[in-house]
């Protein structure tokens, strides 16, 4: 290598640091705005996100300031129901960036959670309704829904004292039930779920470190709707649903 071409290179080299830099000051800084949080606090709040989700601090930083998580009009469909054709669209787009923006942008839990059970509908193929489970001192409540269908299924499981999203609650374990109508499980609500068009379940547990347990509760109207590609899509979304509660309790916003 010439000396010309050193120089080009540490240049290029500089100018891209420069670039990252900027990047995350600039998600610092949305930190810092939206959440009246000093440079420090910020800093490390990004840091400790980054940490838990295994993700360089620059990435966290690129999906805070842009928004990548692919919609379900992003999908074809089969005969069956189920994602075809696209699914490979979402290998480097599944980091639930707009719930991070959401994170940044909404300091109000309640409005957090509400518009995180929407985003689950608009994002996760297959999933018509949603809700989110809190298990508080022993009593579930659901916390936030996108449908009035999907709080009532909770209730009902609440009423029954069983269900997936209880299970996946406490147990801290993906709980999937593909059929309702064919399913071995005991289930004395399934039928009133068929009978306002239910028919599949998935519940996925959320993590935080607050003193709860909680669950992110997927139903759709078609039978066989969770391939692998969406439970993996939807445990990802609980997990930042999950730093969203973190976050919020931290800061008494609960």
């Amino acid at each position: 290598m010439s000396i010309g071409e050193e120089t080009v290179d540490e240049n290029e080299s500089r100018t891209r640091r420069i670039q990252d830099d900027r990047m995350i000051g600039a998600a610092v800084g949305i930190t810092m705005t939206r959440y009246g949080m000093s440079y420090a606090d910020a800093s490390v709040l990004l840091e400790n996100l980054a940490a838990r989700h295994r993700r360089s601090v620059l990435d966290l930083a690129r999906t805070i300031t842009t928004s990548r998580w692919p919609t379900a009009e992003s999908f074809d469909w089969a005969r069956d129901g189920s994602p075809v054709g696209r699914l490979e669209h979402t290998a480097d787009e599944s980091a639930a960036g707009r719930l991070l923006d959401l994170l940044i942008e909404t300091p109000d839990l309640n409005d957090l959670l509400g518009a995180a059970a929407d985003l689950a509908v608009e994002s996760l193929p297959g999933c018509d309704y949603a809700s989110i489970t809190v298990i508080r001192d022993g009593a579930p409540a659901t916390v936030a829904s996108s449908d009035e269908r999907a709080a009532k299924i909770d209730e009902l499981q609440y009423n029954h004292g069983q269900g997936p999203c209880l299970q996946a609650a406490r147990t801290d374990q993906v709980v999937q039930v593909p059929d309702l109508s064919s399913t071995t499980w005991d289930l004395p609500w399934k039928d009133a779920a068929a009978a306002i068009g239910i028919h599949s379940a998935l519940a996925l547990p959320i993590a935080s470190d607050a003193d709860i347990a909680a669950a992110l509760n997927l139903f759709s109207t078609r039978p066989g709707a969770w391939p692998a590609s969406t439970q993996a899509m939807g445990e990802e979304l609980a997990l930042y649903i999950g730093s969203a509660i973190t976050l919020a309790y931290r800061r008494n916003l609960a």
